[in-house]
């Protein structure tokens, strides 16, 4: 239902945003690859953050834009990269990736760690 959908504005977020952050954050849950899970989860101002924790112990960030100004890069522009530890802001380098593919990616970017 957020496919092309302009959200509310303004200095306090608006409640469209928070149904569709806690809808998103359900998604995301649901595509993890098995054995991984979500570390924490960051609430902003129209946009979010989360960690990944991997079977192995090891981390990953990502990230989606404001949704008021990028309309469907909330599926279209995932940011994701790999974490030393679960409070490292800075990671690895910046990798790109859309909601069909999240799962996977986020799974290959950890099989190249490992190696």
């Amino acid at each position: 239902p957020f496919v092309d959908y302009v959200f509310s504005s303004g200095g306090i977020t608006g409640d469209d945003y928070k149904i569709f952050e806690r809808k998103f954050k359900n998604v995301i849950k649901k595509i993890l690859p098995e054995g991984y899970a979500i570390h924490s989860w960051n609430s902003n101002h129209y946009e979010c953050s989360w960690v990944i924790k991997t079977p192995h112990e090891n981390y990953i960030y990502a990230s989606i834009p404001d949704v008021r100004y990028w309309q469907n890069e909330w599926f279209t522009n995932i940011l994701y990269r790999t974490m030393e530890h679960d409070k490292d802001w800075r990671g690895g380098p910046n990798n790109s990736t859309n909601i069909f593919k999240f799962a996977e990616d986020v799974r290959i970017l950890e099989e190249r760690r490992l190696k």
